[in-house]
């Protein structure tokens, strides 16, 4: 069962169809929904859908489209303002989730749960959108650590996680599925460089010699200030575990399930298939309608690789 509120009015009766989707790819949540032409919900209106008393969507109407019957809304969590927003900001060796929190705090946007974030960040941006500068910190972040961190926007909240945060049993009972295994994305090979063209950059090379053996050689650069030069075999071998693997797309369809969300780790099992382990939740997509509550749901890579 799931309640569909616009401006806390409930609405679910005169709602048609509503599609919500987020990926770890895309930065926040969408909703795209219908709603008949005798409620006419409005621009800057804020919706909320929740599921067994549970909110799993909270956002802010930013386009409406009038058809015969309808009125076609699509909606966008609050992540909205960080993508909306350009900024010019300076950090001088503050810790990431430092400044990510002055991010949010410069925008009026509330934060929720920030682990600590000790890699140092020494930059200055200009004329940037804050979801990209926070992308950016991120990123900085995995490359000194190896860990993989996410944005979570939930209710009015900016959350970062870290990849497979929480587990989830999805179970056995699935429906259209399809798995697809690829090299495409693989680097076993990641050369890293200073930035400077002196006569001796620091060069720093990791790779896999079973795997170049196996599938050819297939190199990454990475281009790194000469202030970030200590790191750059950190730099290599984590980002050489980031990417020296058989990429996975494994898709299911299963009953309507708002808990599952993406950066957790999914338990699953299909002997059809010979799918049996843990793996990352990529994206999720809950579909509504006619009070039929279907989710869908795209797998990455194996979690315990």
């Amino acid at each position: 069962m799931f309640i569909v509120n616009l401006n806390n009015k409930n609405i679910t009766n005169l709602t048609g169809e509503a599609t919500i989707s987020s990926s770890l790819n895309n930065l926040g949540s969408s909703c795209s929904y219908t709603l008949a032409r005798e409620e006419q919900g409005e621009l800057g209106d804020i919706l909320d859908i929740s599921s067994s008393g549970e909110s799993f969507f909270t956002g802010i109407n930013t386009s409406r489209t009038l058809n015969k019957f309808t009125y076609s809304f699509k909606a966008f969590d609050f992540s909205f303002y960080l993508k909306k927003n350009k900024v010019i900001k300076q950090f001088k060796k503050l810790k990431a989730s430092e400044c990510i929190k002055q991010l949010a705090k410069d925008l009026d946007i509330k934060t929720g749960e920030i682990p600590d974030l000790i890699t140092e960040i020494t930059n200055i941006y200009r004329n940037k959108t804050a979801s990209s500068i926070i992308l950016e910190i991120l990123e900085e972040v995995n490359r000194d650590s190896g860990d993989r961190y996410f944005v979570a926007v939930e209710g009015e909240n900016l959350n970062i996680r870290k990849l497979g945060y929480e587990k989830i049993d999805i179970g056995s009972d699935l429906e259209s599925i399809s798995k697809n295994e690829s090299i495409n994305n693989m680097k076993n090979t990641i050369l890293v460089s200073t930035k400077n063209h002196s006569e001796n950059p620091t060069e720093k090379i990791s790779k896999d010699s079973v795997n170049i053996s196996k599938y050819g050689a297939l190199q990454e650069v990475i281009l790194i200030d000469p202030k970030e030069s200590s790191q750059a075999s950190n730099i290599a071998k984590n980002k050489l575990k980031e990417l020296n693997k058989v990429s996975l797309d494994l898709s299911f369809n299963t009953l309507g399930n708002s808990k599952i969300k993406p950066g957790m780790i999914a338990v699953l099992k299909s002997e059809i298939f010979e799918i049996d382990g843990e793996f990352y939740i990529e994206s999720v997509t809950h579909k509504l309608r006619s009070g039929i509550y279907t989710t869908s749901v795209t797998l990455g890579e194996y979690a315990d690789e």
